[in-house]
């Protein structure tokens, strides 16, 4: 997912054209891609192309060692704009947008039980990153991503639940 240096290279750019909106849910960042340069949404869209064919359907019901690479790759991704410098709001939104947590955790047993380790890393990942939000950015993280607050223990708990029984 070589896409994420080129959102880092540009994130300054992209962040201007993150919104703020209002549903159902509360608060939800999402980049509003109708503003965005030609160049700009290309970045976006190629890496929307690029993330999608990690998170296919047979990727996510299966444990063959693509299957996994892909859970790994989507992970490194996931990781890397964590942790990069990008502003928050467009971290958000990204991860709403591409429905990250949504993906990474609709999986059947044996893709699972084959991702385990990457998807723990994962929400490691997560957990620490909520650590260094405000309160509002918290918020609406939660607001904006699968599960809320609750999120990371929730699927902490899920995977437990699956080891122990598959163990």
């Amino acid at each position: 997912m070589n896409y994420v240096n080129e959102i880092i290279d540009n994130a300054e750019e992209i962040a201007i054209h993150v919104i703020c909106e209002k549903n159902f849910f509360g608060q939800n960042y999402s980049v509003n891609m109708n503003t965005l340069s030609i160049e700009l949404r290309a970045i976006l869209e190629e890496t929307k192309q690029s993330f999608n064919k990690k998170v296919t359907t047979e990727m996510r019901h299966d444990d063959t060692v693509d299957a996994i690479q892909c859970c790994k790759d989507i992970t490194t991704f996931s990781i890397r704009l964590l942790k990069s410098n990008i502003p928050d709001k467009l971290k958000i939104a990204l991860f709403k947008d591409l429905n990250i947590v949504g993906y990474m955790f609709d999986r059947n047993t044996k893709s699972y039980v084959a991702c385990h380790h990457h998807l723990n890393t994962f929400l490691d990942a997560i957990e620490n990153y909520k650590k260094s939000l405000t309160s509002l950015d918290l918020q609406i993280w939660n607001d904006s991503t699968y599960c809320g607050a609750d999120q990371v223990p929730f699927f902490r708990g899920y995977l437990k639940g699956i080891m122990s029984s598959t163990g």
